[in-house]
């Protein structure tokens, strides 16, 4: 069912904004992660996937 195969762009960050974000959070995110989502590198910049049908 293709209907359930979608997902949506939550987050888009430029590649330099990601490294200065992360730059500033590191310390404070240390043992932490971020539940559900999928992060990659699509053409310069870092998106954060989610799943349509189940959220992750």
């Amino acid at each position: 069912d293709l209907s359930i195969c979608t997902f949506v762009l939550e987050q888009s960050l430029s590649v330099r904004a990601l490294q200065e974000m992360l730059a500033n959070t590191v310390e404070k995110s240390e043992g932490t992660a971020q539940g559900g989502g999928h992060r990659t590198l699509l053409y310069g910049h870092a998106i954060l996937l989610r799943h349509s049908y189940s959220g992750m």
